[in-house]
Parts: C-alpha cells; sequence; structure tokens
C-alpha cells in the first residue's frame, strides 16, 4: 500500500526508475494476499536494497505547446546504504506544470506546483527480520 496518498490515483513517476529492481503483474483478486483494494489486481513495485551511500539529482524541462506551456520537475533522492543494522532513503520532488489543454477543454494532468517527499526507513536486527516504516 501506498502510504497517506491525498489523490485517488498515484503518480508512478514518483518512484525513481533507478531505484526499482523490478515490476511484478498480479493479474485478478489479490485480496488475500494483499487487502480489500486488491480486488482488480495488484502491481507490485519492488525497490533495490542498496548496499552503498548514494545521491541522485534530477532535472527535467519540458516544452508542451507552441503556445509556450512548460513541464519543470525537479527531485532529489538519497539513500544511505546499508550502515550496520540501518538503511534509510529519503526522496523528494517538485512538479511544476502549465495547464495543457485538450480540445474539449479539460487538462491532460494536473497543472499547478505539487510538492512530494517520502521517506523509507529500515532497521535490521538479524538477516531474518526486517523492521521499516514509511511515510510520505
Amino acid at each position: 500500500r501506498l502510504p497517506s496518498e491525498p489523490d485517488a490515483t498515484y503518480e508512478l513517476d514518483r518512484i525513481a526508475l533507478d531505484n526499482v529492481e523490478r515490476i511484478e503483474i498480479v493479474r485478478g483478486s489479490g485480496s488475500a494476499l494483499y487487502g480489500a483494494d486488491a480486488l482488480g489486481g495488484v502491481v507490485n513495485v519492488i525497490t533495490k536494497q542498496s548496499s552503498k551511500q548514494g545521491l541522485k539529482l534530477a532535472l527535467n524541462k519540458n516544452l508542451l505547446t507552441a503556445h509556450g506551456d512548460q513541464s519543470n520537475n525537479y527531485a532529489a533522492n538519497y539513500d544511505s546504504g546499508k550502515q550496520d543494522k540501518f538503511r534509510y532513503t529519503l526522496t523528494f520532488k517538485q512538479d511544476k506544470n502549465d495547464a495543457w489543454y485538450k480540445g474539449n477543454g479539460t487538462t491532460y494532468y494536473p497543472f499547478g506546483k505539487r510538492n512530494y517527499g517520502a521517506a523509507h526507513f529500515e532497521y535490521l536486527p538479524n538477516d531474518e527480520e526486517k523492521w521499516y516504516l514509511d511515510a510520505s
């Protein structure tokens, strides 16, 4: 489950692809394993377990139309790597999008300025046990 998601949809671009090990698609009901919200299926994104420290910065600037509409995205991801029995990851992202209208007057995606932050903390007391806390 995704923690504290304010919208009905989840923007997958909030997960850095460099941090994804693999993606599993579970078709049909997955309620027994994943809870009541998994009635129609599950998209399970498995992230990498880094053993070394790393920082990634990203800047994307796009011109959407000939009218000068723009999309600006800034992101930072820090992974502490495994340090003794602890590991944590911090991710921050800002999206600034101009409204880009379809022919019927609706927009293609949410516009304006949106800020995201996420943190993942792990405590590994032994090789068979992991405690974790996720927040966004």
